[in-house]
């Protein structure tokens, strides 16, 4: 490893600088979509698990959660997480049964692990795993978000707004966006023929480098 390593066994002629979370560079929300957009914290995905109501529904078709805030003045206000599955290598996994999305931060279990967020219909929890596996992503807007996101907040000291759809890439266009809407996964069709296809959603974490940039 040469960047997010904090054991030298790992490092790359022993490096390590002990980088706990994503630089705003590597993060593929900020660096994609600039202003206030980023991947969310190992914190702020706790506070999503403990201080909202999860129920599992289905949307257009779609299995997952709505995840409906405690927080007073919020109660209103709920996001929809896909259960979009995962990628490893070029095969898909578990989508429509479990979702699985990225924090932006390592694990103090070793530098080739990273923090994320697991749900299935019965359980979400906060887990940690290899980095290299293709997780979703739903980035968040610090302070105060575009008139088209609604506020939707968990933590009592700040204002955070998770996206209304999930992380998207186009290779051939190197295009980034998000999902128009909130139960919307490209599920299988992130393989094709075997390989990647050009249109994703599921990235592993911080792959960042002129051949796999953002897990793509």
């Amino acid at each position: 490893m040469t960047k997010y390593c904090s054991d030298s066994n790992y490092g790359n002629n022993g490096f390590t600088d002990n980088k706990m979370e994503l630089d705003l560079s590597d993060d593929a929300a900020r660096a994609n979509w600039g202003g206030n957009w980023r991947m969310p914290t190992d914190a702020e995905l706790t506070e999503l698990r403990e201080q909202c109501t999860w129920t599992w529904t289905t949307q257009d078709g779609v299995n997952g959660y709505k995840v409906t805030s405690k927080k007073s003045g919020y109660t209103d206000k709920s996001i929809f997480l896909p259960a979009a599955g995962y990628r490893f290598e070029n095969s898909l996994r578990l989508a429509g049964e479990y979702g699985y999305f990225w924090s932006n931060s390592l694990t103090t279990d070793g530098p080739n692990h990273a923090c994320f967020v697991r749900f299935g219909q019965y359980y979400a929890l906060g887990v940690t795993d290899f980095r290299r596996y293709g997780f979703a992503i739903r980035p968040v807007y610090d302070d105060r978000p575009p008139k088209r996101i609604g506020v939707f907040s968990v933590a009592a000291d700040k204002q955070v707004s998770f996206s209304q759809g999930n992380l998207q890439y186009t290779q051939n266009t190197d295009e980034w966006r998000f999902a128009r809407e909130q139960y919307e996964y490209i599920g299988a069709d992130n393989i094709r023929d075997g390989k990647v296809a050009d249109r994703i959603d599921l990235f592993g974490w911080s792959a960042n480098n002129s051949t796999a940039p953002f897990g793509v």
